[in-house]
């Protein structure tokens, strides 16, 4: 009986291994294609828009992943046990694929985060409304002279959501969204 559960064990841990592989390869690949680019403005521009590709992956994966887990419960709740093993056995590489992608999403933070910050959008931190730079910094971003006093309220910026645990946690928004509530639209 052991020597099946650590085949089994073997055998999704090699596909989460798997994803993760995959997602740091397209974002190696994403990271030398910006670093191509000969203007400091396009290279701005580009990194802006790569940022919000992962973003926005990032959401949809998560979204698939919360999809999943309410179709397994249902299996479980009329006792389908062989749809529920087939769903779990997805939701592993699910779940891999959204820690994946947040983790090249930081990543991609970390690495451009300053090339970004020291181009063409130099000192938005300082000029973003007040709410952007809330939501900015709940996201994890580092911005000096930050004061969360300035926050009204969670729901004026749409933050705070129910982690998969039923923690709140604070969401990142895509640098679309910050620059448009920066701008007052």
């Amino acid at each position: 009986m052991s020597s099946s559960r650590d085949v089994g064990d073997r055998r999704f841990a090699n596909a989460q291994v798997l994803v993760w592989k995959r997602v740091n390869e397209e974002l190696s690949q994403s990271l030398r294609s910006l670093l191509r680019v000969q203007s400091q403005r396009e290279l701005s521009h580009r990194a802006l828009m790569l940022r919000d590709e992962l973003y926005e992956s990032w959401r949809r994966v998560e979204a698939e992943l919360h999809r999943s887990r309410e179709e397994l419960s249902e299996a479980v709740a009329r006792e389908q046990f062989v749809k529920s093993t087939l769903l779990s056995e997805k939701l592993i590489t699910t779940k891999a694929r959204v820690q994946a992608a947040r983790a090249a999403l930081n990543e991609f933070d970390v690495v451009v985060g300053d090339l970004v910050r020291s181009s063409s959008v130099e000192n938005f931190g300082q000029s973003m409304h007040p709410k952007a730079r809330a939501a900015s910094a709940a996201a994890g971003d580092s911005l000096d002279g930050f004061d969360e006093r300035e926050v009204v309220s969670e729901e004026d910026f749409s933050l705070s959501g129910e982690g998969q645990d039923g923690e709140k946690e604070g969401k990142i928004l895509p640098f679309r969204d910050v620059r448009r509530i920066s701008s007052g639209k």
